[in-house]
């Protein structure tokens, strides 16, 4: 019996940045994801480039490339009982498939949660991570943060 298996393969183009300094991120409508605040540092970057905190941008000049966007992250909230969330963010859209949420039972003890998901992306196109807190309009800060992308091809 044969039969014809795909094997991913990892390419040259990748990207990374970790969280730096925390600082809270303000929500205003329990649910809303908005663009999580603090200072984020670079990793090891090849076509792509970190221009401000909490994006990495492609700057791969071939279109249409897909990618493996993974981030891990610690939060915390200021009120016991929360349910927080992330979610991926292409080009400032929301990436639906990527949302995850954790509960927060005791403050100030970070939650863990993570996400990943297949991303295509061009030249300028850039990727960040939204936050929420879906119980209440507490604000949300972020305790540790490491996100990478990958290109892959099937």
């Amino acid at each position: 019996m044969s039969y014809n298996r795909k094997t991913l393969n990892f390419n040259g183009s990748f990207g990374e940045m970790s969280l730096n300094v925390s600082a809270a991120t303000t929500i205003a409508v329990a649910g809303t994801y908005v663009k999580a605040a603090g200072t984020t540092t670079a990793g090891s970057l090849t076509n792509f480039s970190m221009p401000t905190n909490n994006r990495l941008t492609c700057t791969n000049p071939v279109p249409n490339r897909w990618y493996q966007v993974i981030v891990s992250l610690s939060q915390t909230t200021t009120a016991n009982n929360q349910t927080l969330g992330i979610q991926l963010a292409k080009n400032g859209v929301l990436i639906p498939s990527s949302i995850n949420e954790a509960r927060a039972n005791n403050t100030p003890t970070p939650v863990s949660v993570f996400s990943n998901d297949l991303v295509q992306l061009s030249n300028t196109d850039f990727i960040e991570v939204w936050i929420t807190n879906t119980t209440a309009a507490n604000a949300v800060t972020i305790t540790r943060l490491n996100l990478s992308i990958t290109e892959i091809t099937l």
